[in-house]
């Protein structure tokens, strides 16, 4: 199965797995999105460095980097715990941004490495993975 691997900050992860975040701010979005690519599995950064679990993507949302202020909307910087001013710093000098939008995360009991699904190295923001 395919399946994707997102690199995230603990912070994020803890707010995700509180059932606080939502909504994840990324610069780019898989492509080959679809049925197949639904899993998103969660690689915490240091200094956990482990897959804890992971969420089921439902649409990215593609956010104009021109109307950033005008169309995002209250409930989506809410969702995604990110102010909006701190998501245009994050957006730099590109175009759009995307929210990913995503439900039922699941906390893994035990953390998995990477080797556990075939990598040898944490994706720089996220890569896809065979499950």
């Amino acid at each position: 199965m395919k399946a994707i691997m997102l690199s995230i900050h603990p912070k994020w992860a803890k707010l995700i797995y509180e059932g606080k975040k939502t909504v994840e701010w990324r610069k780019t979005v898989p492509h080959k999105l679809g049925a197949a690519f639904r899993e998103v599995f969660l690689y915490e950064t240091s200094p956990v460095c482990k897959v804890t679990g992971y969420f089921d993507l439902l649409i990215p949302i593609e956010i104009d980097a021109v109307n950033i202020r005008k169309e995002l909307d209250e409930e989506y910087v809410e969702r995604g715990c990110v102010p909006v001013e701190d998501l245009v710093k994050y957006q730099g000098k590109k175009n759009i941004v995307y929210a990913w939008v995503f439900k039922h995360f699941v906390k893994f009991d035990q953390p998995k490495t990477l080797a556990d699904f075939g990598q040898k190295r944490a994706p720089q923001s996220w890569q896809y993975v065979e499950v």
